[in-house]
């Protein structure tokens, strides 16, 4: 499958859950959604890469998923992850 027929494809299913009232699950997941911005956009405008981003993800839609807790328990198990690794990136970078 080229390209176009994937950008074809994505756009007759977007069409036709349109048609029908449904929300994009892929493209546009109710649950990443805010009053005006969307969680990609914000991580990616803040170049937030792949710990931070997940945890800024997991804040951001904890009421929309029916488990909060669970959610914040992610963010913070990310957030942790990335406090780890720049640890290690300090200590890396103070023997060179």
């Amino acid at each position: 499958m080229t390209p176009e027929d994937i950008a074809f494809e994505n756009r007759k299913r977007q069409v036709m859950d349109k048609m029908f009232n449904k929300p994009d699950i892929i493209n546009n997941p109710p649950h990443y959604h805010g009053k005006r911005f969307e969680c990609i956009d914000i991580i990616e405008d803040y170049s937030l890469g792949f710990h931070l981003g997940n945890a800024v993800k997991y804040i951001l839609r904890c009421d929309k998923k029916g488990n909060k807790v669970q959610d914040i328990r992610k963010a913070i198990w990310y957030l942790e992850r990335e406090c780890l690794r720049e640890a290690e990136n300090s200590i890396g970078d103070s023997h060179v």
